[in-house]
């Protein structure tokens, strides 16, 4: 075994994530001094597409200069619990069938 594909196995990094991207991450890189590639990278190991990715950015903070971030951990089971009780106290509480 090749050892890239050691040190991706001990990462937990799939082979269509860029080492190159954890890499820019870890460096505090800006979205937006990413090449295109790069940034398809980037928005692949987030699981969306650029052009959503951009869009909202665009929207929401009216730009692309965001630092990279690694991806959110998927939360456990017992906050997922916590978030559909608070969603449900929450359209409860306003009256939304």
């Amino acid at each position: 075994m090749r050892i890239e594909n050691r040190l991706k196995k001990l990462e937990g990094v799939r082979d269509d994530i860029s080492i190159e991207i954890l890499q820019l991450i870890k460096s505090g890189a800006f979205y937006d001094e990413l090449t295109i590639e790069q940034k398809d990278d980037y928005c692949r190991y987030l699981n969306t597409d650029r052009i959503t990715f951009e869009e909202v950015h665009l929207f929401v903070l009216e730009s692309l200069h965001v630092r990279l971030e690694e991806r959110p951990k998927p939360p456990t089971p017992e906050e997922m619990k916590q978030r559909i009780e608070e969603v449900e106290a929450y359209l409860l509480s306003e009256g939304v069938p």
